[in-house]
């Protein structure tokens, strides 16, 4: 089923949408993106699943891929068109960080952009639920 979530969250942008992807890993949700034609920053802290993001995806020139925690992104404020995470608030939440890693993806985002955040898990707050 997350192939058909990342595809609903593509939906969300036009091509040439400047997106952040937020935990990026191999770089499953910036595929999508790239495909159609967005421009994708893919973050994520570990050099491991960077390179293989890297490698997966060398053939798209408007994608970039750099270490950065979701918490301290090293963007100047009101940059992206849109924030995107593919199963990484559970891993803020376990750590203690998510309204860390929630208001630096607000931080980032230009004003009227979207932010979507895939997750196995339904909120208890309302205000998060996407439908």
């Amino acid at each position: 089923m997350d192939a058909q979530w990342r595809q609903e969250v593509v939906k969300l942008f036009s091509p040439d949408s400047y997106i952040l992807d937020v935990g990026t890993g191999t770089g499953a949700l910036a595929q999508e993106l790239l495909s159609k034609g967005c421009r994708v920053v893919g973050i994520d802290f570990s050099e491991k699943m960077l390179s293989r993001a890297r490698e997966k995806l060398k053939r798209f020139s408007q994608a970039t891929f750099q270490a950065a925690s979701a918490e301290e992104m090293p963007f100047e404020s009101l940059t992206f068109d849109g924030v995107v995470s593919s199963f990484v608030i559970r891993n803020l939440h376990t750590a203690g960080n998510l309204i860390g890693g929630i208001r630096e993806s607000y931080r980032v985002l230009k004003p009227g952009g979207t932010m979507a955040h895939l997750e196995l898990t339904r909120p208890t707050n309302r205000k998060w639920l996407w439908g």
